[in-house]
């Protein structure tokens, strides 16, 4: 039996994470200008991929193309999980579904970001 899997591949890498909020006052925490224009742009890389809608757990790998060299990998990672669950791809991105992620920097860089999602065998994933 084969294991389902999707690929999708963003024309972009997202912002930081220190750039992707803002504290607004009477607000709070909101997206900032630059995380709307990434998610508008590459939801359309998304939406033109036809990705498979996962109800079921899954572990996601993202492979992150090019980015500069004093850059964090781990704060790149909540942009595009968050993009995934607002274009529905995953209903959401805590334990109960994400129960893994995997993140590098790819050998041969690329502009954007490439994400595999497959099932979780959840046989094997403690409760």
């Amino acid at each position: 039996m084969s294991i389902p899997k999707s690929i999708i591949r963003l024309s972009s890498p997202p912002p930081p994470l220190n750039n992707c909020y803002a504290n607004v006052p009477g607000k709070g925490r909101v997206k900032s200008r630059r995380l709307r224009e990434w998610q508008n742009a590459v939801g359309w890389d998304l939406l033109r991929s036809k990705p498979h809608k996962w109800t079921e757990p899954v572990y996601i790998t993202i492979a992150v193309g090019k980015i500069p060299a004093n850059s964090d990998l781990d704060g790149r990672l909540k942009a595009v999980l968050d993009l995934l669950v607002t274009h529905q791809v995953i209903p959401d991105d805590n334990i109960s579904i994400v129960r893994g992620i995997n993140a590098y920097m790819a050998q041969i860089p690329f502009d954007g970001v490439e994400v595999a999602i497959t099932a979780a065998d959840t046989a094997t994933v403690a409760a």
